[in-house]
C-alpha cells in the first residue's frame, strides 16, 4: 500500500501548480487549456496517465455477499467483570 500512496502523492505534486495557479497569467494558460482540451490530440495522454494512478494497486478479492468483519479490539477495562 505503501508504494500506491507514494504513487499518488507523486502525482499529486505534479499537477499542484495547474490546480493552484500562483499567477494570473498561469491561471488564464490553465482556463485556457480546458477550454481546448476536447478539442486537442493529447486529451487521451491525461487520461491515461489518471488511469494508470488509480489503477496502480491490486487488491484482495472480496466475496460481495458477506458483510465486511469488524475490526478486532483488545479487551480494555470495560470488559473486565465487575
Amino acid at each position: 500500500m505503501r508504494h500506491h500512496v507514494a504513487g499518488c502523492r507523486k502525482a499529486g505534486q505534479g499537477v499542484a501548480k495547474w490546480m493552484v495557479p500562483e499567477s494570473r497569467i498561469m491561471a488564464w494558460f490553465v482556463n485556457q487549456n480546458y477550454r481546448l482540451l476536447p478539442y486537442l490530440p493529447w486529451k487521451g495522454l491525461m487520461v491515461r496517465s489518471i488511469r494508470r494512478t488509480a489503477s496502480a494497486i491490486t487488491l484482495k478479492p472480496y466475496d460481495p455477499g458477506s458483510p465486511p468483519s469488524p475490526p478486532a479490539r483488545p479487551p480494555g477495562p470495560r470488559d473486565q467483570p465487575l
